[in-house]
């Protein structure tokens, strides 16, 4: 009976607000926004040590190991969400709040922010902006950002860069 349960929790959606929402797809992308960052919040030098031990629980890494390779822990958590989030948008287009609401509809934004393939996403969160599906400040945050990684000015100097500077 259970599992009769289970399949059909995961087949069915919801209405919210008047919007039908994919359960199943927003429990994914929360998965994928967590892991996305726990290790950036792991790097706070304030974090309280619940919250760290918490995060540390959800990588299931121990904080020796995760001090020792918390670059390596973010690229690779980084790589495995760019690929699931080409799937997801492959199959829905931009899962936004009509699909999975808020705050979920930030998790793909979130996930392509961190990713070396913002150009071949700007127009697609650009559309999302537009349909109200995100809001615009993050349309505004990843149009500085694809700026700065071409060396442009950014519109609305939302972005740092840390560099090296020479005279």
């Amino acid at each position: 009976m259970k599992i009769v349960i289970l399949i059909l929790t995961s087949l069915v959606s919801i209405q919210l607000h008047g919007q039908s929402i994919n359960l199943t797809l927003k429990h994914t992308l929360d998965t994928m926004l967590m892991l996305d960052q726990a290790p950036r919040a792991l790097m706070d030098p304030n974090i309280t040590p619940e919250k760290k031990a918490g995060y540390l629980k959800i990588l299931g890494v121990t904080e020796e190991d995760f001090f020792k390779n918390s670059w390596g822990i973010m690229i690779k958590n980084d790589a495995i969400n760019l690929k699931k989030i080409t799937g997801i948008i492959d199959t829905y287009g931009y899962p936004g709040k009509s699909l999975v609401g808020e705050p979920t509809n930030k998790a793909a934004w979130y996930i392509i922010q961190h990713s070396d393939q913002i150009s071949d996403y700007l127009p697609l969160i650009k559309e999302a902006g537009k349909n109200k599906e995100i809001p615009m400040t993050l349309v505004a945050m990843m149009n500085d950002r694809y700026l700065m990684h071409k060396g442009q000015k950014q519109i609305y100097g939302t972005q740092i860069y840390g560099g090296n500077v020479t005279d």
